[in-house]
């Protein structure tokens, strides 16, 4: 698990893993554990989730919209003075429960409607949870071999057929949603060509279609030279474009002065072995804590951008996670009913 100024690294003791059909399970033997007694508990634990009860009572957004309209001016009046390209900023929408939920409920309730996702969950205690169905994966190395992808470029799915196929066609043709996914691939080709012997990246940009959001994609592949690890990689590929900015220090600057404490959101999960590794951008992500969620969305900021429509992305991409609840009918703030930024 790596977030801004933290990283957390473990070996487990337990690891059940399934590639296609096949299911293995291991024990990694150390000093001091008692392996046996921990995989006896986890056996003993492995019982069917019960069904969520919790309702949502209050909804509250930091930055409230007035302050989202005011970060995004300030953020292109930046742009417009200074070499920074794009800066992606972010949401954090606390939902307050009648009762608590554990992790492993919502987790299960979305994989079952986030099928095409990376799913983690990353728990320390019952009362210090994160979780997320992700889209984007940050990189997958086999030996020398290292996939990646540049994932940036945003619309809704439509109501029919014929909406979803138009909004699809008109993604990928927005001069806008390509510019930024053009921004993103540029700074992983610029990180990755240092420490690669091949690169290659899909010409153009292709649809990822998910249940409620559209994204344009790129997918880049390289052969990396001998003594690059996985700690030359990550350092090389995040934060990546689609989750800070560019330039990485311009927009790290200026969000740090203008963004919300973001902790894990926008981090890195993922598993590191001698042979492979893999990890995913922890976006679409929630920190669950008691009788409160904190849903996580962001949006990438370039020249051209709107407040109102980037407001309306978040919303877009908090529905990942937040379908997955038990709906209570919550109030819009007045603020927001407006639908003016001023």
């Amino acid at each position: 698990m790596m977030a801004l100024g933290m990283v957390i690294f473990f070996l487990p003791v337990v690891e059940l893993i399934r590639r296609d059909a096949h299911w293995q399970l291991s024990v990694n033997v150390q000093t001091g554990v008692d392996s046996q007694a921990i995989l006896s508990q986890v056996i003993w634990l492995g019982r069917p989730l019960a069904p969520m009860q919790s309702q949502v009572m209050q909804e509250n957004h930091t930055p409230m919209y007035q302050g989202w309209c005011q970060s995004v001016t300030t953020a292109l009046e930046t742009m417009a003075s200074t070499s920074l390209k794009k800066v992606v900023l972010a949401r954090q929408t606390r939902l307050t429960l009648d009762a608590p939920i554990r992790a492993g409920q919502l987790l299960s309730h979305s994989q079952q409607h986030n099928a095409e996702s990376f799913h983690f969950l990353f728990a320390t205690s019952e009362q210090d949870a994160f979780l997320g169905s992700t889209p984007e994966r940050l990189y997958r190395r086999r030996d020398c071999r290292v996939s990646t992808e540049a994932v940036a470029g945003t619309v809704k799915r439509g109501a029919t057929f014929s909406d979803d196929h138009q909004l699809g066609e008109w993604l990928l043709h927005d001069n806008k949603n390509i510019h930024e996914n053009q921004l993103v691939v540029d700074d992983i080709l610029a990180g990755i060509r240092r420490h690669a012997l091949t690169v290659t990246a899909d010409p153009a940009p292709h649809l990822m279609v998910l249940r409620h959001l559209q994204h344009l994609r790129r997918r880049i592949s390289a052969i990396v030279g001998p003594g690059v690890d996985d700690t030359v990689l990550l350092s090389a590929l995040q934060p990546t474009a689609a989750v800070a900015g560019l330039p990485r220090d311009l927009a790290r600057a200026f969000l740090a002065q203008y963004g919300i404490v973001r902790g894990r959101y926008s981090g890195a999960v993922g598993y590191i072995s001698q042979r492979e590794s893999q990890f995913c951008v922890a976006i679409r992500s929630a920190q669950l804590s008691g009788h409160t969620i904190d849903l996580y969305a962001g949006a990438g900021i370039v020249p051209g951008s709107d407040p109102d429509t980037e407001w309306q992305e978040l919303d877009n991409k908090l529905t990942t996670l937040r379908q997955c609840l038990p709906d209570a009918p919550v109030p819009l703030s007045a603020e927001r009913m407006t639908g003016v930024c001023g």
